[in-house]
């Protein structure tokens, strides 16, 4: 996990670029901290063609051709079920909801490397 910042989205950007099916969530408390954060999105995103912006009422993502994605998502309980590699967080977000929320959703790439091992 990684607390929100413009490095943190700069990292979650070229990871996504670099690694096929990558999946980062950024988690946020406030609609001006989202709007913020989407329109920087759009800056890192501007020279290139290589993604596409999906809206609905609770999240935006930018999809990117080799099947990554970055998700804004709200800080609350309707974050459950959401999977990611990559956690950004904003720093104000409740204790409880970064515990018992957010962090359960993120997936541990050690685990997928054993799970691979052990399957090959």
């Amino acid at each position: 996990m990684l607390w929100l910042s413009n490095e943190a989205i700069e990292y979650a950007v070229a990871k996504c670029r670099r690694e096929s099916g990558y999946k980062v969530g950024i988690a946020l408390n406030s609609r001006t901290k989202y709007n913020e954060v989407e329109m920087y999105l759009h800056d890192c995103l501007r020279d290139t063609d290589e993604f596409r912006v999906r809206k609905s009422t609770c999240d935006t993502t930018v999809e990117f051709h080799n099947g990554s994605y970055i998700r804004v998502i709200p800080a609350s309980d309707k974050a459950r079920g959401y999977k990611m590699h990559l956690l950004i967080a904003d720093e104000n977000i409740n204790d409880d909801v970064l515990d018992c929320v957010l962090r359960p959703c993120e997936i541990l790439e050690w685990a997928e490397r054993q799970k691979r091992r052990y399957d090959e």
